[in-house]
């Protein structure tokens, strides 16, 4: 080694020249790079080995954690999705891709809560396909399957996307929940469902009334008060729809309910077809 410069060959064989002064390490073509004070050549000389061996293996620590930060990202990204995946499929029908009775359930009462404390009405229409045990025995279980899938997306272009609840309830049975709306407003939302199932015109042979699958509807609305349980809901719908079977099916019935009564109310339903 000179006075004034530093020779080192590394690992790749090639040699850099630095230039060496007082205080100061720098290659000859760059400004300085490391400030050190040393009082022996040959310190110097492995202090600088170990810093650059320092440095090196820094560069090595810091793209590793990059690289493992990025993959960690990754990781997540796969397991929100995955949960998505999961809640969709924990809260929707397989068949219909309508919600089911769970995720239903669920959304009643959070909509019932909210009617409670705001005085707002809400209404529920209960559907169910008519002579669908017919339909499946004549036609198989495939086709009664398309069928109910036909069912749920008329029922789906007649509600209101942004607030309504359209469920599968169970079996051929749908329910629909409807946030802040009358029981008017329910009955010819339930009507325009009916006049949709109709015009799919599904073949239904060997019936006594029409030859293509229709449904029955009950509805139901109120405003509840705090000592109003939401199963009165629930049960108005279950009885008007009974009511609209033994009519004769392919219509629909709703029943008032009284607010604050706490039980069923015994009132002669109202039929419309």
């Amino acid at each position: 080694m000179t006075p004034g410069s530093l020779h080192l060959r590394g690992a790749s064989a090639r040699r850099v020249k630095f230039e060496v002064d007082a205080c100061a390490l720098r290659r000859a073509d760059e400004a300085t790079l490391i400030v050190i004070r040393f009082r022996r050549e040959r310190l110097f000389v492995r202090r600088f080995i170990d810093l650059t061996e320092r440095i090196h293996t820094l560069h090595s620590e810091l793209a590793t954690s990059r690289m493992s930060a990025l993959k960690l990202r990754r990781r997540q990204r796969k397991l929100e999705h995955a949960n998505r995946k999961l809640q969709q499929l924990a809260t929707q029908d397989s068949l219909t891709r309508l919600a089911n009775r769970r995720a239903f359930d669920e959304a009643l009462q959070a909509e019932w809560q909210r009617a409670t404390e705001q005085a707002l009405p809400l209404a529920m229409i209960l559907l169910d396909v008519d002579h669908f045990k017919h339909f499946n025995d004549s036609y198989g279980h495939s086709q009664g399957d398309r069928c109910l899938q036909l069912v749920a997306q008329a029922i789906g272009r007649r509600v209101r996307l942004d607030c309504d609840f359209a469920a599968r309830y169970g079996g051929e049975e749908f329910a629909v929940l409807m946030p802040e709306t009358t029981l008017a407003d329910a009955a010819r939302v339930a009507r325009r469902i009916l006049r949709s199932v109709r015009a799919l015109a599904i073949r239904h042979e060997g019936l006594p009334e029409r030859e293509v699958v229709t449904i029955s509807a009950g509805v139901s609305a109120i405003t509840p008060h705090g000592n109003d349980r939401s199963a009165l809901l629930v049960e108005a719908a279950d009885f008007a729809l009974y009511d609209a079977k033994e009519e004769g099916r392919d219509r629909l019935v709703v029943r008032f309910l009284r607010s604050g009564a706490g039980e069923m109310p015994e009132q002669q339903p109202v039929r419309a077809a």
